[in-house]
C-alpha cells in the first residue's frame, strides 16, 4: 500500500487539462490566477482478478479554488472561499499492447446542486507505445 500528501499551488492555465482538480465556472481566470490545495492519495498495486495485476486506489483532494497564499487571508475575512472536496477512486491494468485506465470524480461540495454540471465524471483512458 502506497500513501501520499501533497500540497499544491496551481495556476488556471494548468487546471484546465487536470481531473482531479476544477474551479467553478463563475470564478474568472483573469481575477484569480490559482488554486491551493492540498491532495491525499492511497494505493495498491498488489490487486489481482483472474490473473491480471491492477493498479487501484483513490484521491482525496481538497482545495480553494481561486485562492494562493496571500489572497488565502483576505478571502477567508470576507467571506468568498470557493473550496473544493472531491473524492477520485481510480484503477488501472496493464494489458498486451498498453495501459487501460478507469476513475471517477465525485465533487462532494454541493453535489447537488453541480450534478447537472459535472458533480461527477467518469475518465477511460487508454495509452499504448507504438514501436517501428
Amino acid at each position: 500500500m502506497m500513501v501520499t500528501l501533497t500540497f499544491f499551488e496551481l495556476p488556471f492555465t494548468s487546471q484546465k487539462s487536470l481531473l482531479y482538480l476544477t474551479y467553478p465556472s463563475e470564478l474568472k481566470a483573469s481575477e484569480y490566477q490559482s488554486s491551493l490545495g492540498t491532495d491525499f492519495c492511497i494505493s495498491t498495486d498488489s490487486l489481482v482478478i483472474k490473473n491480471m495485476q491492477f493498479y487501484a486506489g483513490s484521491h482525496f483532494t481538497f482545495a480553494f479554488a481561486g485562492s494562493n497564499i496571500r489572497y488565502l487571508l483576505n478571502q477567508f475575512l470576507e467571506d468568498s472561499l470557493a473550496p473544493q472536496f472531491s473524492i477520485s477512486p481510480f484503477i488501472a491494468t496493464d494489458t498486451k499492447d498498453g495501459k487501460l485506465t478507469a476513475s471517477l470524480l465525485i465533487n462532494c461540495i454541493g453535489i447537488t446542486d453541480t450534478w447537472k454540471s459535472g458533480g461527477i465524471k467518469l475518465n477511460l483512458g487508454y495509452r499504448a507505445q507504438i514501436q517501428k
